[in-house]
């Protein structure tokens, strides 16, 4: 439609105007599916707190940013898809890397928290963040990271039922363990999988991968 054809050249049109390295770092930010705290910022951009906390406050002074929430920030939508379109696939790879880590690192610490600890504050903490955890699982990470991730994307949905995009990634997680050789992987992929289909009633799948 001509209205969205006009939005897209406006955004386009200011986004023209920034220097290269506040592009780049645009553009690393937009990688982020949901808000996004300083720590994520500074992981996806390379950043130190510091110099991530200036240049939030200069994407949201041109109006690139908002702050819904205190302490959390977000790109526009339209903003975040053109952004993305800066990012060639070199960087795209180097972003990407960074984002995975990151992410792995929240759904380690809170997959610990949901079995062991505090479960509603471990969930809560993987569901602000589960279309990230989605985002840096598909991206095929190292397998050990990626069973990282889908273990937050696991307990996150505790109790809220099945979901085919984790189904899909768990059997793609198996397969690569087994066209890889990596035993201890692939025993992390089939309980994984095989301790949810549990909790989810498919007691026969279950009892085939635990087995």
């Amino acid at each position: 439609p001509a209205r969205h054809r006009s939005l897209y050249v406006a955004v386009r049109s200011s986004l023209d105007d920034l220097a290269p390295e506040a592009l780049d770092d645009l553009a690393a930010l937009a990688t982020l599916r949901t808000t996004f705290d300083l720590a994520a910022a500074a992981a996806v951009t390379g950043r130190d707190a510091d110099a991530v906390r200036e240049v939030i406050a200069a994407m949201e002074l041109r109006s690139l940013a908002h702050a819904p929430a205190a302490g959390r920030h977000r790109l526009f939508a339209a903003v975040r898809e053109v952004a993305l379109e800066h990012l060639d696939e070199a960087r795209r790879a180097v972003v990407a890397a960074r984002h995975a880590e990151h992410f792995a690192r929240i759904s380690a610490r809170e997959t610990r928290a949901v079995l062991d600890g505090d479960a509603k504050a471990g969930r809560d903490a993987l569901r602000a963040v589960l279309d990230d955890l989605f985002a840096a699982a598909g991206g095929d990470p190292p397998l050990a990271l990626q069973l990282t991730l889908l273990a937050g994307i696991d307990a996150a949905l505790m109790g809220h039922g099945g979901s085919e995009a984790l189904d899909a990634l768990l059997a793609r997680a198996v397969a690569r363990a087994e066209r890889e050789g990596d035993g201890t992987s692939l025993v992390r992929a089939k309980t994984l999988r095989g301790r949810g289909a549990y909790l989810r009633g498919r007691v026969s799948e279950a009892c085939e991968d635990l087995t």
